[in-house]
Parts: C-alpha cells; sequence; structure tokens
C-alpha cells in the first residue's frame, strides 16, 4: 500500500537516500567495514566487523531489538570467496525506516 502511493520512483530515491545515510554512518564506526561493492548501489548493506565475528554481531545486534540478516558466502560465492568473506551482516532498508532507526542502529553497532 505505502509502494503504491507514493509510487516506485519515489521509493527507490528514498531507498537510496537511506541506504547512502547508513553507509556515510557505518564509514565512521572504527571497526566496521563496508562490504557493498558496484557502481550503483541497492537498499542492501552488507558489512563486517573486525572486533566481533559474523555470529556474535548478529546476536548481539538482535539482543538490541535491531533486525540484520546474514548472508553467508553460499549466497554470493563468486563475490565472496575470492575476498575471503564467509559471511557477512545485511542490513536491508525500505521505503517505511526512518534516520531515526539508523542513527540507532549505527549507535549500537558503535557500542559493541
Amino acid at each position: 500500500d505505502q509502494l503504491l502511493q507514493i509510487g516506485v520512483h519515489n521509493a527507490e530515491q528514498r531507498i537510496h537516500h537511506l541506504s547512502q545515510i547508513l553507509r556515510n554512518k557505518l564509514a565512521a564506526i572504527d571497526h566496521i567495514q563496508l562490504q557493498d561493492r558496484g557502481l550503483k548501489q541497492s537498499g542492501i548493506v552488507t558489512f563486517s566487523s573486525n572486533r566481533l565475528g559474523t555470529c556474535r554481531l548478529e546476536s548481539e545486534l538482535m539482543d538490541a531489538g535491531v533486525n540484520i540478516g546474514i548472508s553467508p558466502q553460499k549466497m554470493a560465492r563468486l563475490d565472496m570467496e575470492p575476498r575471503g568473506l564467509i559471511a557477512l551482516i545485511r542490513a536491508s532498508l525500505h521505503i517505511y525506516n526512518t534516520e531515526t532507526e539508523i542513527d540507532r542502529f549505527c549507535a549500537v553497532l558503535s557500542d559493541l
């Protein structure tokens, strides 16, 4: 319903805007490494931490009420295997997400 109300083009613009905000904030967290590649990036933001393993990071975020997912190597073998990546944390932004949620998400990550 919300997509139909705002239109596909506006939804794409919103998701792109939110994902850029998230990427910029994640890049400022010292133990986080963005793992996204490509010239045109989507609302799916992947990253890892040099402080916590992927499973531990997922657990800590879920305990804090943050919904994220894990992208295992088998889902992107051609990209992840050559880079030696086993799994990544995946944040998937949607039109209904807010900048306040992004701020909270990054605050939780910063504290881990």
